[in-house]
């Protein structure tokens, strides 16, 4: 048993209760050095220990760091990929954007150049719905053309250079006096002295003038009905007309056509000489059917 001086150092002390400071100093000293030696190895063990867990600790947040930064960099060229794909994508849809526009650029001069282009053809293949409808180069005059208003209404030329507008056949100048030639309105109205519509035939109107002429001329020979020689007479020349050798007219009473064998002469009202047309009996003639048996038959 012992105590500790001033100096941290441990005293022994005799059976009898008092210390032995002669023979026991040197041995407390050395138990004394041992033992703060093994404290100082104790704390220098500590340090070890957590200097080396530190070091583990370090190594391990250093290979997290590491896996850190690969995944970082894993992460970082995937998002170069993606974002590389994404510029091609963008790119690639651009010229895909750029084609389509162009391609509706073209779409839309096409649908105009087919809706209205009078001054040519279209595509190579035909001309467009205006050309068609009103005129154009190729269509105008062109054999197989001409547009829908010139074969409605033109009446200066043909139409293909064959053929006329519905008005020129109707109401056209163009074909009068032609072989096969002639207007709708030419056939039904032209008259112009002995000018005929297709160079061989009058228009109705004419040939209707041309009736009433001749109608009037017989007139001058044919009297028409009256109950005697002198009745007849007395109304041809009320109407101014002169009674003639071989003028005729039908006597009501004795239902004879009479024609006028000399005429009258002098003053008053002489009556000239007149005769009747005696009527053939002709039932004693063959019939006609017996007639072309007969003929059939020799």
């Amino acid at each position: 048993m012992g105590f500790r001086d001033q100096n941290n150092k441990v005293a022994p002390i005799d059976d009898g209760g008092n210390f032995d400071t002669d023979t026991n100093v040197n041995s407390v000293t050395s138990t004394s050095e041992a033992a703060a030696n093994a404290l100082i190895s104790a704390s220098h063990a500590g340090d070890a220990l957590a200097a080396k867990i530190a070091a583990e600790l370090a190594e391990t947040n250093a290979e997290t760091a590491e896996t850190n930064a690969e995944t970082a960099e894993t992460n970082a060229a995937a998002s170069a990929t993606a974002a590389a794909n994404s510029a091609t994508s963008a790119s690639n849809s651009a010229s895909t954007a750029t084609t389509q526009a162009a391609a509706s650029s073209a779409s839309a001069t096409d649908s105009e150049e087919w809706a209205s282009k009078t001054t040519g053809i279209v595509d190579s293949t035909d001309y467009s719905s205006k050309a068609w409808a009103i005129g154009g180069t190729g269509v105008d005059n062109a054999a197989n053309g001409g547009s829908a208003k010139d074969w409605a209404i033109d009446t200066t030329n043909t139409v293909d250079n064959a053929e006329y507008s519905a008005k020129e056949y109707a109401i056209g100048l163009l074909r009068r006096g032609q072989a096969n030639g002639g207007s709708a309105k030419d056939w039904a109205s032209y008259v112009n002295g002995t000018n005929t519509v297709d160079n061989t035939y009058k228009s109705a109107r004419a040939y209707a003038i041309d009736a009433a002429a001749s109608a009037a001329e017989v007139a001058e020979y044919y009297y028409g009905s009256y109950a005697s020689d002198s009745a007849a007479e007395d109304a041809h020349e009320a109407a101014g007309k002169t009674v003639l050798v071989g003028d005729l007219y039908y006597n009501t009473t004795l239902q004879a056509i009479r024609y006028c064998q000399v005429a009258p002469s002098g003053t008053g009202a002489p009556v000239g000489t007149w005769a009747s047309i005696v009527q053939q009996d002709l039932s004693n003639y063959a019939t006609n059917g017996f007639s072309i048996a007969m003929s059939i038959a020799l």
